[in-house]
């Protein structure tokens, strides 16, 4: 799944979420209107209160499963950069390490450059004598 899919995947559910919530605000509202407009019994008032009980429910947990939702793409963030940062610091470890290598290198061709020199003189010193 590329980040094109789950954009789109992403947007539905929140499409979705948006649709329920109008949907509870609507019934909440029409609960209301009832209630105010026709008198009240004791089975009435029951069902209502229950109805208003049973939509406030639903909100609550939307909101919670929202926080989790919240709470669950802040942690990925968080380990993204996390990753991220020990990626570059991983990078910056292995150019360290090979910058070490050349300067190494560099120093053991010197030292058998020297030494070939050296070699090179005693040879036209020998020859010399």
């Amino acid at each position: 799944m590329d980040c094109y899919e789950s954009g789109m995947k992403l947007s539905k559910l929140q499409d979705g979420e948006s649709d329920t919530k109008k949907r509870i605000n609507k019934i909440l509202k029409q609960v209301t209107e009832l209630h105010e407009k026709k008198p009240a019994t004791n089975k009435r008032t029951a069902k209502i209160n229950m109805i208003i009980d049973l939509l406030n429910q639903l909100k609550e947990e939307e909101e919670s499963e929202e926080e989790e939702d919240d709470k669950l793409e802040s942690m990925k963030k968080l380990e993204e950069e996390v990753k991220l940062e020990l990626i570059k610091k991983l990078g910056e470890e292995k150019k360290l390490e090979l910058m070490k290598k050349l300067e190494e290198e560099k120093k053991l061709e010197l030292m058998k450059k020297s030494e070939e020199e050296k070699k090179l003189e005693l040879i036209k010193k020998l020859e010399e004598e």
